[in-house]
């Protein structure tokens, strides 16, 4: 359990740090103990809160990691776009209507990817 430097987070930086060490915690203890296994109070003594202070930010459990799948496919879709485009050719921009978190791991994520493949050929 780690200790906040703050008691409260009233200030909108604090806030956003709460926010991600709430985040942080979540795909820690997902990639280590399996995302089933992980409950809200896990992920609030994680980030040194309550569970109450976790629902402050997020409605439930699967918010959080729901918000960290979709960080994820984000990182994989700009990874696959990168390499499909070539050097010369102008990155597209992310839509406005979804706003990027910048939360989750890049390369590390929460599931378990063993049953995926690679077909070359």
């Amino acid at each position: 359990m780690t200790t906040p430097p703050f008691q409260r987070a009233r200030r909108p930086e604090h806030k956003e740090q709460r926010r991600l060490d709430i985040l942080r915690a979540a795909a820690a203890l997902g990639r280590h103990d399996g995302v089933r296994s992980v409950t809200l109070t896990d992920i609030a003594a994680g980030a040194g809160v309550h569970k109450s202070a976790v629902l402050r930010y997020f409605a439930s459990r699967e918010a959080v990691f729901l918000l960290l799948t979709a960080d994820g496919w984000q990182d994989w879709a700009d990874a696959v776009d990168e390499a499909l485009r070539g050097p010369e050719e102008p990155r597209v921009s992310h839509p406005p209507s979804l706003p990027r978190s910048g939360t989750a791991p890049s390369s590390a994520t929460c599931w378990d990817t063993r049953s995926s493949t690679s077909n070359a050929g």
